[in-house]
């Protein structure tokens, strides 16, 4: 009878280029999609895929206990807060008010960036709020700037939708008078 064959793979951890958390859910996603549904064995695949400075990492942080005794929720954790201590909230709400738009950034590239600060300024209910207001002070636009403020029940949704659409009408418009 043949092995069953895996879907996907998941190499070692590298902390150079990827973050702990997406790593740990792209984990959960192969074990996932390879149905990997034991406690036991979703903790052996994420162990023996980590990498060895991972895996090193992992026992001494484990110590006196060794990593076979914790859960693999309790194993990311623990990476996780050593890797990636929770930030201030205060500082990442201070990033988050002070991020303007840059040169050549994109509606969507800054949204999508405000998006990533705004992940640990605990913002809850209030983000779409936030994201809407963090938009209208800090588009570079000034004219879509004033639209934005002009429009008496703004909702994110429709600050996001201005804002893009007045982006492509200009791009449109510039290649429209373009001498080439």
């Amino acid at each position: 009878m043949a092995a069953p064959s895996t879907l996907g793979t998941i190499g070692p951890y590298d902390r150079g280029s990827e973050e702990w958390s997406a790593y740990c859910e792209r984990v959960l996603i192969y074990l996932s999609a390879n149905a990997v549904e034991d406690a036991d064995r979703q903790r052996a695949v994420f162990l023996s895929v980590c990498g060895a400075q991972t895996y090193q990492l992992i026992r001494s942080l484990v110590v006196p206990a060794k990593p076979s005794d914790k859960t693999l929720k309790e194993l990311m954790d623990l990476v996780k807060e050593h890797l990636q201590p929770a930030p201030s909230v205060i500082m990442q709400r201070f990033n988050f008010n002070g991020r303007m738009q840059k040169g050549e950034e994109a509606v969507a590239e800054y949204v999508a960036e405000l998006r990533r600060i705004a992940e640990h300024c605990e913002f809850k209910d209030a983000l779409d709020e936030m994201l809407k207001d963090r938009l209208v002070c800090g588009i570079k636009d000034t004219r879509v700037q004033r639209w934005l403020l002009a429009e008496p029940k703004l909702t994110f949704a429709k600050a996001l939708e201005i804002a893009q659409a007045a982006e492509l009408a200009e791009k449109g418009a510039r290649m429209l008078y373009s001498p080439n």
